[in-house]
């Protein structure tokens, strides 16, 4: 949903996206500037962003085995 209103109701919008967990995007002059997201959404988000940079980082690959056994999992 992309709101460009003026009467813009920031609590309705709090509402809605912790509801729906649908973010809301704002914009000014046309253009998309800003999103209103649940903080679960957020959350994800940020989870997703430290896989992704982890992946990058040089290091060394260990098997999913090896790694449960470090970690007392079975």
């Amino acid at each position: 949903m992309t709101v460009a209103t003026s009467n813009f109701n920031l609590d309705d919008a709090i509402q809605r996206v912790n509801s729906s967990h649908e973010p809301i995007v704002l914009s000014k002059d046309g253009k998309e500037v800003a999103v209103i997201m649940s903080i679960e959404e957020w959350e994800d988000l940020m989870d997703l962003e430290a896989v992704r940079r982890a992946r990058q980082e040089p290091g060394e690959d260990i098997l999913w085995e090896d790694a449960k056994g470090e970690l007392g999992l079975k």
